[in-house]
């Protein structure tokens, strides 16, 4: 017929035995359990309804959320809130560039190789805060290979320490 179909009962499981194809949309009432993998063959996994938009991952799972690329894992999603000290440590693991288009906060950002900025000036929340750079390192530190500047015109500028010129 054309009309609408009831299968089963309300309160009692009922099971499909192959496979099981639908040629429109399909609307769930309720949750949803998936034994095996789930794939999506074209087309969105949309969240955007008025209802909730979490997306919940198992807390117990170390790498909860792993996004990929064929077989090649690009984000990593982990729910332990792990501590990062490599590339491949912590919370979120990021295997290609990252592109942030606005603010980015932080309480500590560590960097495991070169940092290189494209320009623009290290600025204090406000004028009167204090910002030390390199203030744990006891290595030689290097500043450039050009020109220098330290300090204002105007300002005092302390050298602690041996100051050794090599140049006139």
């Amino acid at each position: 017929g054309g009309g609408a179909v009831d299968i089963g009962a309300s309160g009692t499981a009922t099971t499909i035995k192959g496979t099981f194809n639908v040629d429109e949309a399909a609307t769930f009432d309720n949750s949803v359990a998936i034994t095996n993998d789930l794939t999506v063959n074209g087309g969105d996994i949309d969240m955007s309804s008025s209802n909730s938009n979490t997306f919940k991952l198992k807390a117990s799972q170390a790498t909860a959320l792993d996004f990929k690329h064929g077989s090649t894992s690009v984000m990593k999603l982990d729910t332990t809130n792990t501590a990062s000290s490599s590339t491949s440590t912590g919370a979120v693991i990021v295997t290609g560039g990252v592109g942030v288009s606005g603010q980015v906060t932080s309480g500590t950002v560590a960097t495991v190789g070169d940092l290189t900025v494209g320009g623009g000036d290290i600025i204090a929340s406000s004028t009167s805060s204090a910002i030390n750079v390199f203030a744990t390192t006891t290595g030689k530190t290097s500043l450039g290979g050009g020109a220098v500047d330290i300090g204002a015109s105007g300002t005092a500028t302390t050298i602690k320490g041996t100051f050794n010129v090599d140049e006139a």
